[in-house]
């Protein structure tokens, strides 16, 4: 992951697109800039969705692989939680048509916030990369540090 981050950079690219699953549960999301979850409202599609996709499960083990991972609208609260532009949630509760609308709209608004003269002046003065990538990191381990601090004020409450 980490050689296709530098190769993204290197070759001047806007953006380096990461499809982690688990991003949050990982531990990865300080290496971001804007996080992009997607996921449905209705715990009832996304088992339909699940079994449709990967035929061989059984219902038990559906519900197993989506309790190992957290429920999707804890991780669109972490993810709304980084701010307007760093942190997007769609809702893919329509069909394909609708979700492939939605990721437009966003995705064009997330690169309306990063100028393609931005990304070559990243790569032509690699300090000023090496400080830009350091202040993402850094704001994105605070965010999720506060996060994780509010949780455990919430379950101290309980």
């Amino acid at each position: 992951m980490y050689k296709q981050i530098l190769y993204a950079y290197l070759s001047g690219s806007w953006a380096c697109v990461l499809d982690v699953p688990l991003l949050f549960e990982s531990g990865w999301e300080p290496l971001c800039g804007t996080i992009l979850v997607v996921g449905v409202s209705d715990p009832a599609i996304q088992m339909q969705r699940l079994r449709a996709r990967d035929e061989h499960l059984t219902e038990e083990d559906a519900k197993n692989r989506v309790a190992a991972q957290w429920d999707v609208r804890d991780k669109a609260k972490r993810c709304l939680r980084r701010g307007e532009k760093a942190g997007v949630v769609v809702w893919n509760d329509g069909d394909q048509a609708d979700l492939k609308r939605q990721i437009d709209a966003v995705m064009s608004t997330i690169r309306s916030g990063s100028p393609q003269w931005w990304a070559w002046l990243l790569l032509l003065c690699p300090p000023l990369a090496v400080a830009s990538g350091a202040w993402h990191y850094v704001r994105g381990w605070w965010i999720k540090r506060a996060w994780e601090h509010e949780q455990t004020k919430e379950k101290a409450k309980l």
